[in-house]
């Protein structure tokens, strides 16, 4: 009997040693949180994932990269003559948004009470372009009028006045990004540069010339809710990115995030004139929307450097961290950049390859430039064949984070992109063999373009066109409408994105139920596999304790009575 008490205890503490050391082993392992600050290369390897859609992998593309600090481009001559510009730029400082309509359709008042923290005027109606951000728009333009028309004979693309075979410009069907492409314009052929009637016999004719001699010139754009290719990640723009996305935001990793910021987590009832009930009774989508909005406002008080109570700025940092965690999970890991910035990064390498193609004299391309693409409802040219020495596009912080997450660098600029956050496609003839380089250079209103290094030209900011054009082809998928219809794909690119980490429901019924029915096909005897051990030594522990533990409370059980 006592060698069997010998041999339980023996085996009980075995038991726990392995009890302890599953719990060890679970500790130490990385949750979804850990894994969302780890590198990308770790939670997301491009090049891991299976291939599909005709053999072209989606992510065959190296991990995103943090954009490498170097000198601005303008600082150093770059050889080889300039033959193509491709822009791609967000607006300049606006109006905060404030539940402000995202396009120019409906009411342009706020629904909403105002929080009570914004007090201030504004000079322009909510979500609208600013002076500061006309001017920002201005200073833009003219630093490109200084580059590729009065800069460096090897850096002049442009003649001096506008001509619509050379400059091509397009924005997204929103006053903002209209407004600042026509201000970015007006730098780039300012009023000097308007045409001139000396030459004319009716030159003495001032009848018909503008005071100041002003150079309009046309923006280009689409309804903004047809405009895949300047809002590729936008709500039904892809099915994949929405279900991925909207799985994400309601993670631990980005609402999570939120909720760790406690103070500021309580105090958004109070920021936003909104009962504590009201705010608990939100989606969680919502409440990150709302902290969102906080977020814009002061973004733009601070742009205008409007005091507001020191109860308020305490949370700013706070808004910008929760705020980088939100668009850093959504570009940088899902890793679906190819999709939503594929269509804008394919009609950009189509443009220089068309670019190559017209300084080599191909006749088809010179005369579909002065024929098919000057017809009416043909200049929107979104594929990108008409051949345009310089196109700009004008759009939003979003389409920022597209392309830069499409060409596999890191979409997060500062947490969100700074008003007029540009990268910026050169095409350049090198020497007089023919060959071709392209480079890439980003910065915003407040940076001038440095050279922007990624996986794009092998970690470099330049590469060979040709090389170029073979990375965009093997990273995009063949078909992007097709890839984003491949909703079955939202399981494994989640469940690699927030690592072990679950995916809190918190939606609706459906959502719960879909989320359910995912347990039962699969998902439980996952989690049995996982957790089988600890299980298992549990109830072993458990079986072996309970004689002991039965005997220790007899013994310690209290007497009726004692005996004297």
């Amino acid at each position: 009997m006592a060698r069997l008490r010998i041999w339980s205890k023996r085996i009980t503490y075995f038991a726990v040693f392995l009890l302890l050391a599953q719990n060890f082993w679970a500790i130490g392992g990385s949750s979804g949180h850990e894994q969302f600050s780890e590198p990308n290369d770790t939670r997301l390897g491009r090049t891991s994932r299976e291939a599909w859609l005709g053999g072209v992998p989606l992510f065959d593309a190296p991990p995103a990269q943090k954009p490498q600090d170097r000198s601005s481009h303008s600082s150093r001559l770059v050889e080889g003559q300039v033959k193509a510009v491709v822009i791609v730029a967000r607006h300049g400082d606006r109006a905060p948004q404030n539940y402000a309509p995202a396009y120019a359709t409906g009411t342009r008042r706020n629904k909403y009470k105002r929080f009570p923290f914004d007090k201030t005027t504004w000079d322009v109606d909510y979500g609208e372009l600013t002076a500061l951000g006309m001017y920002q728009c201005y200073k833009f333009g003219r630093f490109l009028r200084k580059k590729y028309i009065e800069g460096h004979p090897e850096n002049k693309l442009l003649r001096n006045r506008y001509n619509h075979e050379e400059t091509h410009v397009r924005a997204t069907d929103v006053d903002r990004t209209l407004v600042s492409a026509a201000a970015v314009m007006h730098g780039l052929y300012p009023a000097e540069s308007a045409p001139s009637r000396d030459h004319r016999p009716y030159s003495q004719d001032r009848r018909y010339q503008i005071p100041g001699g002003f150079q309009y010139v046309p923006v280009h754009t689409r309804l903004y809710l047809d405009d895949r290719l300047l809002d590729g990640s936008g709500k039904g723009r892809c099915k994949l990115w929405d279900i991925v996305t909207k799985r994400i935001l309601k993670s631990d990793i980005v609402y999570g995030e939120l909720q760790r910021h406690v103070r500021l987590y309580e105090a958004l009832p109070s920021l936003t004139n909104m009962s504590p009930v009201s705010f608990q009774n939100m989606k969680k989508k919502q409440q990150l929307a709302l902290a969102a909005t906080v977020r814009d406002v002061r973004v733009c008080q601070r742009s205008h450097m409007i005091p507001v109570n020191p109860w308020v700025s305490q949370f700013d940092d706070d808004l910008e961290e929760v705020t980088a965690r939100l668009n850093s999970a959504k570009w940088d890991g899902s890793g679906l950049g190819s999709l939503v910035g594929g269509r804008l990064l394919q009609s950009i390498a189509t443009r220089l390859e068309t670019a190559i193609e017209a300084d080599n004299g191909n006749m088809h391309v010179l005369a579909r430039a002065k024929d098919e693409c000057n017809r009416k409802g043909h200049d929107g040219d979104e594929i990108g064949n008409c051949y345009r020495k310089l196109v700009y596009y004008s759009a939003h912080d979003t389409t920022i984070f597209d392309v830069r997450s499409a060409l596999g660098v890191s979409a997060v600029v500062e947490g969100v992109a700074p008003y007029l956050s540009h990268v910026i496609f050169e095409l350049r003839r090198m020497g007089r063999k023919g060959d071709f380089r392209v480079f890439v250079y980003a910065g915003h209103y407040d940076s001038e373009p440095a050279p922007l290094h990624g996986p794009f030209c092998v970690g470099n900011f330049s590469c060979s066109a040709s090389s170029f054009f073979a990375w965009v082809r093997n990273a995009l998928p063949r078909n992007i409408t097709e890839a984003c219809e491949r909703t079955d794909l939202a399981s494994e690119i989640l469940r690699r994105a927030l690592g072990n980490g679950s995916v809190e429901s918190g939606g609706t019924a459906a959502e719960n139920s879909a989320g359910r029915d995912q347990i039962r096909r699969g998902g439980m005897l996952q989690w049995l596999l996982n957790h089988g051990p600890v299980i298992f030594a549990a109830i072993f522990i458990t079986v072996l304790a309970l004689p002991t533990v039965f005997r220790l409370w007899k013994r310690s059980a209290p007497l009726e009575y004692v005996p004297i």
